[in-house]
């Protein structure tokens, strides 16, 4: 591939991040930040990529379950501001 990759790119790669494992999340990205708090962490958007951000919190929220939980933040125009991530403690 040449050339600037493309938001759309980015929110391939994250989605093939995440499928290998939400842990991955807490390296950031670059249509999110991560905030590292209690027993778990948020993911932030980054001002300017809220399309890719968005994409990547669907993702987490369809992919929680037995080992994570996913608590999205709306920003009140149908996207998200941040997504709690909990890990499942068994």
């Amino acid at each position: 591939m040449s050339g600037p990759i493309s938001l759309t790119s980015v929110t391939v790669i994250a989605s093939v991040r995440l499928c290998r494992g939400f842990l991955t999340l807490r390296e950031g990205g670059p249509a999110f930040t991560v905030e590292q708090i209690g027993g778990g962490f948020l993911i932030h958007v980054v001002p300017g990529r809220e399309p890719g951000f968005n994409d990547i919190a669907r993702l987490v929220i369809d992919k929680a379950g037995p080992t994570f939980a996913a608590f999205p933040w709306s920003d009140g125009r149908g996207g998200y501001d941040c997504v709690h991530i909990i890990p499942v403690v068994n």
